[in-house]
C-alpha cells in the first residue's frame, strides 16, 4: 500500500505544476488572442488563410471591439469580399447563456453565390431547431450590398441598411429601420 501512494505521491509532484504550467501557458494564450490587437489579427489570419481568404487592415480586439479593413473569403459555395467591419460583443453576457452584439456594420459586402449542380428538392416546411442560449444584435449597419450568381451580378443592390434582430428558442424577429434599393444600369 505505501508503495502506492509512493508512487501516487511523486507522479503528483512532478505532474501537478506541469499540469498547472500548462493551464496557465494555454490561458495566457487565450488572454492574448481575446484581448489584443496582435492576437486577433493571429487567429484571423490563421483562420482564414486555409480556406484562401485574407484579412487585412484588423484593429481592436475580439473582447472590446473588432474592427477589419477587409475580409476576402473564397469558398466553395460562394466567393464573399467585404470592407469595413466592426463587431462589438458583450461577452460577459454569455454567462447568462445569451448572445448580445451589440454592434455589427459592414461597409461593403459583395457576394457571389455558386451555381448548385444538385438541387435537392425539400417540400419540408423550416423547423426552428433548438438553441441553448438567446440571442439579440441592438445594431446592424450594412453600407452596401451586391449579389451575383456564378458572376453574373443581379440588376439591384442595398444600400445603407440599418436593422437589428433577437432570436430565442421559440422565435427569430428581425427590425427593418432604414433600407435603400439601388437598381443599377446593365
Amino acid at each position: 500500500m505505501s508503495h502506492k501512494r509512493s508512487w501516487l505521491k511523486r507522479t503528483l509532484i512532478w505532474a501537478g505544476p506541469i499540469i498547472t504550467i500548462l493551464f496557465l501557458v494555454l490561458a495566457g494564450f487565450l488572454y492574448w488572442v481575446l484581448t489584443t490587437t496582435a492576437g486577433a489579427r493571429w487567429a484571423l489570419v490563421t483562420a482564414v488563410r486555409p480556406l484562401g481568404g485574407s484579412v487585412l487592415e484588423v484593429s481592436g480586439s475580439v473582447w472590446d471591439g473588432l474592427r477589419l479593413g477587409r475580409l476576402t473569403l473564397p469558398l466553395d459555395q460562394a466567393h464573399i469580399r467585404s470592407s469595413n467591419i466592426y463587431l462589438e460583443v458583450d461577452w460577459k453576457r454569455l454567462l447568462e447563456r445569451h448572445l448580445q452584439v451589440n454592434e455589427i456594420s459592414v461597409g461593403y459586402l459583395q457576394v457571389d453565390v455558386a451555381e448548385q449542380s444538385d438541387k435537392k428538392d425539400n417540400n419540408e416546411p423550416f423547423s426552428m431547431p433548438s438553441i441553448p442560449i438567446t440571442a439579440s444584435i441592438d445594431k446592424l449597419t450594412l453600407g452596401g450590398l451586391q449579389i451575383a450568381q456564378s458572376h453574373n451580378w443581379l440588376s439591384f443592390a442595398l444600400g445603407n441598411t440599418r436593422a437589428s434582430a433577437q432570436l430565442n428558442q421559440s422565435s427569430a424577429n428581425v427590425n427593418i429601420n432604414e433600407l435603400e434599393f439601388h437598381f443599377l444600369e446593365s
